[in-house]
């Protein structure tokens, strides 16, 4: 990206067991400190210019600690779609 301004974002989004899925019934879901040190991290990597996301639907009532982690986009976040 550094040289040819290719990506234009990077979305960390957490893992979501769904039970209908192959991984739903037993896969662990990570928790919100892992969220937000895998956000941290990504930050650290990729620097201050790039677009760093995190779908706010599937964190709710977390915000805050989304935007401390590093992210500057919520990507998802449309007055068309429920979620």
């Amino acid at each position: 990206h550094a040289k040819y301004g290719h990506i234009q974002e990077v979305i960390v989004q957490n893992f979501r067991a769904k039970a209908d899925t192959k991984l739903g019934a037993d896969a662990d879901e990570p928790d919100l400190d892992d969220l937000c040190w895998t956000i941290a991290q990504a930050r650290l990597i990729l620097g201050p210019d790039m677009n760093i996301q995190a779908p706010p639907n599937l964190s709710p009532g977390v915000y805050q600690r989304l935007v401390g982690a590093g992210i500057n986009d919520w990507g998802g976040v449309s007055p068309v779609t429920p979620d």
